[in-house]
């Protein structure tokens, strides 16, 4: 029994000499962020094409699906750094729930599972402290009333005909000298308005996208909110 028992020692001492010797290389280090992807998008395209769960909400009006750091055109993501407190998220929640719904869930406090998956896949990557990263969210994201302008330019939901993308781009550069990323979802043979991708620098400065459309050459469409039940 001693015999074995000094062996086991033996090799796990030989072991952790040998993992001393030659430690594991360190994670590759998270690139310089040099841009953000202020991200908004058309509930009812979400909700039509995402079915399950169902929506509980159904604002008529653009919602913020996240602020993304950019890295040599790729997302950052999964970053280390600390968590989104629930301190941070009641102070904010005015904005949150306004701006930033949990479209799947009208639940303040159930949504906050939603809004730290955010923080834990993108926020983190901005290098900030959760309570500045949602400042930057929001004096971003209140910029523009992205709806209003498409209107003012004769882009309504529901409109049977659609809109080509370049014309969704064109009214938005229109009103604000930015050139923006428009994306569709098809679904039924039919493309629809899915999200808007504003290009901000690392300081938060508004610029041009280097990428239009990521939408196919046809009409796309805003569709209406479901019938109530």
């Amino acid at each position: 029994m001693k015999s074995t028992m000094l062996s086991f020692l033996i090799v796990l001492l030989s072991v952790q000499m040998l993992l001393a010797a030659n430690p594991p290389p360190p994670p590759p280090p998270v690139p310089a962020l040099d841009s953000y992807n202020l991200v908004i998008e058309w509930p009812n395209t979400f909700c039509l094409v995402e079915p399950q769960p169902p929506c509980q909400q159904h604002p008529q009006s653009f919602t913020l699906h996240g602020l993304w750091p950019q890295a040599g055109g790729r997302s950052l993501v999964n970053c280390p750094g600390s968590p989104m407190e629930d301190q941070t998220l009641e102070a904010n929640k005015g904005d949150l729930t306004k701006f930033w719904p949990d479209l799947r869930n009208s639940d303040f406090d159930k949504s906050k599972s939603f809004w730290r998956h955010e923080w834990d896949t993108h926020g983190r990557c901005s290098g900030k402290p959760p309570a500045d990263y949602l400042t930057m969210v929001f004096n971003a994201v209140k910029k523009y009333d992205v709806q209003k302008l498409l209107a003012k330019n004769g882009i309504l939901p529901g409109n049977p005909t659609g809109h080509m993308a370049a014309q969704f781009e064109q009214a938005i550069f229109k009103e604000t000298k930015l050139h923006t990323q428009i994306e569709c979802k098809k679904m039924g043979g039919q493309d629809y308005l899915f999200q808007i991708y504003f290009c901000l620098t690392p300081q938060g400065q508004f610029k041009n996208c280097p990428t239009r459309y990521r939408c196919a050459n046809k009409p796309i469409y805003m569709p209406l909110p479901p019938p109530s039940p």
